[in-house]
């Protein structure tokens, strides 16, 4: 078995890939991945006649306006256009996991909203994560959601999770390999800026070139390492009284609480937090949708929530907008 061209975990700043996606002189290379997916197995579903840099101009709705996006855009295709959504994703956490279910959220609210009188053939979420999402070994995860009120065989919403860590195992002779049309080629600038893995492909030198040139205007690391922020993603914005209770909830004999809380390690406070604030990110994450009025069915297709678990968070839901 050959050896792998990466030595390092790193993945790219977001502060960098939203200035190379904002420039449209990188208009090919956006092109270029979004058909890579939307076109997978050289079968040409679409073309790309132009594209909009929306940046921020996600909504006018004043709860939601305030959210940054990583890049945004309205893609003109032969099919008519496609608001199009990409984001970043270093570490699995609350806050990513949050973000990119916000932003769907944001997309069909527009696609929906006939009072701007704008028609568009769907919504797509690209999510570049340094991570597999769904664990299965798997490159691309693909999801089509909600579909049409006057087409069952297309859909209104359509979800990428890009899994970028899995090449980290290509060696040089893989990468060489590669389609240079194809995603797992163009995704590779997302962990790597060396030009070996780009020789003779203008575009992507380029892409290298304006990286390497705006890490030295910019006070940030251009590629970093999220293995160091997972600690900290998973504890952020809980409170020492949660840390507490999530640490004495993990002990059954009522006398031996407060001996445990005084002898338990820093990193076991750590770790049982960890998992009791996915738990509570899950189901604020499925409140939210209920609130913004998604739908039962996007509700369960996009999370591992059963019907029941639904059905009782839409009461609480009901409850708590009463008050």
């Amino acid at each position: 078995m050959q050896k792998t061209m990466f030595t390092k975990n790193e993945f790219i700043n977001d502060i960098y890939i939203r200035r190379i996606f904002s420039n449209p002189i990188n208009k090919d290379y956006i092109t270029k991945l979004f058909l890579a997916l939307e076109n997978d197995n050289n079968i040409e579903v679409l073309e790309v006649v132009d594209f909009k840099i929306l940046n921020n101009e996600l909504n006018n709705y004043s709860d939601l306006s305030n959210r940054v996006t990583d890049s945004y855009f309205k893609v003109y295709t032969t099919k008519g256009p496609i608001l199009l959504n990409t984001e970043f994703n270093g570490q699995r956490s609350r806050k990513s996991y949050n973000k990119n279910n916000v932003y769907i959220c944001h997309m069909l609210l527009k696609i929906f909203d006939e009072e701007t009188k704008e028609s568009y053939y769907k919504a797509v979420q690209i999510n570049i994560n340094n991570y597999d999402r769904y664990r299965k070994g798997k490159f691309i995860y693909r999801e089509d959601l909600i579909s049409k009120y006057d087409n069952d065989e297309e859909y209104i919403l359509t979800i990428y999770d890009i899994n970028v860590a899995i090449l980290r195992k290509l060696s040089y002779d893989d990468i060489r390999k590669l389609n240079r049309l194809g995603a797992k080629y163009l995704s590779l600038i997302f962990i790597s800026n060396d030009e070996i893995m780009f020789e003779g492909d203008e575009m992507m030198l380029r892409i290298v070139k304006e990286l390497n040139e705006l890490s030295k205007t910019l006070d940030e690391l251009l590629y970093y390492d999220p293995d160091e922020f997972k600690k900290e993603a998973a504890l952020e914005d809980v409170t020492d009284e949660f840390r507490k209770e999530a640490v004495l909830e993990t002990v059954t004999d009522e006398f031996k609480k407060e001996a445990v809380l005084e002898t338990v390690t820093d990193e076991f406070k750590k770790e049982v937090v960890t998992e009791a604030v996915i738990e509570e990110n899950k189901i604020a994450t499925v409140k939210e949708f209920i609130k913004n009025g998604a739908s039962k069915e996007l509700i369960l297709k996009s999370t591992d929530i059963t019907e029941n678990q639904y059905n009782k968070l839409l009461d609480e839901v009901k409850k708590e907008t009463k008050k």
